[in-house]
């Protein structure tokens, strides 16, 4: 099993074929589908966690610490973009802040003693998991950063598409196309 740059490599390098897969594909489907420079970038981001986020499980994984970092910021990116961040501070003020980024913090490092119950290869290593992540990051997207449907729905596939890719990678029998990474 290639190690986080054997994954961060290859969906690199993969990345442009699912782009131009999923724009094919939607207009053959009857949309033309040009994301945004903002949509793109937080599709690539998505796709390229999604590329080693399996591996949160293992002990060892850098992956597992990006989280506890990555976490508060998406939580407040969130909590700002949606009505509640004026409702918020327009009752509080700057407590409203200050509790925001506590709670984003707080979570981060409950996300991961939560990380420690999984095992390594586990429920993380499977279809279902990329397909609630994929699932998770769309809503995210939706409801979170208030993107348009289309666009939230083109964030969604490009993390499943990275789960999936991770998968691939990890499958035995395809491990002589890593063996140089």
């Amino acid at each position: 099993m290639p190690g986080i740059r054997g994954h961060l490599l290859t969906a690199m390098l993969i990345y442009p074929l699912f782009y131009l897969m999923y724009f094919y594909a939607s207009k053959a489907l009857g949309f033309m589908f040009k994301p945004v420079l903002e949509v793109l970038l937080i599709s690539y981001l998505a796709y390229i966690i999604g590329s080693d986020l399996p591996d949160v499980d293992s002990e060892t994984a850098p992956i597992r610490w990006f989280l506890h970092s990555l976490f508060p910021a998406a939580f407040l990116i969130t909590i700002y973009k949606t009505r509640l961040w004026k409702v918020f501070t327009g009752r509080f003020g700057d407590l409203a802040i200050l509790a925001a980024i506590f709670t984003a913090c707080v979570g981060g490092f409950l996300l991961g003693y939560m990380l420690k119950l999984l095992r390594h290869r586990g429920f993380l290593h499977t279809i279902t998991f990329g397909v609630i992540y994929g699932g998770a990051v769309w809503l995210w997207s939706v409801y979170g950063i208030l993107l348009p449907l289309r666009d939230s729905t083109f964030v969604g596939f490009s993390a499943f598409f990275g789960v999936l890719i991770h998968l691939i990678l990890d499958y035995r029998s395809l491990r002589i196309f890593t063996k140089w990474w």
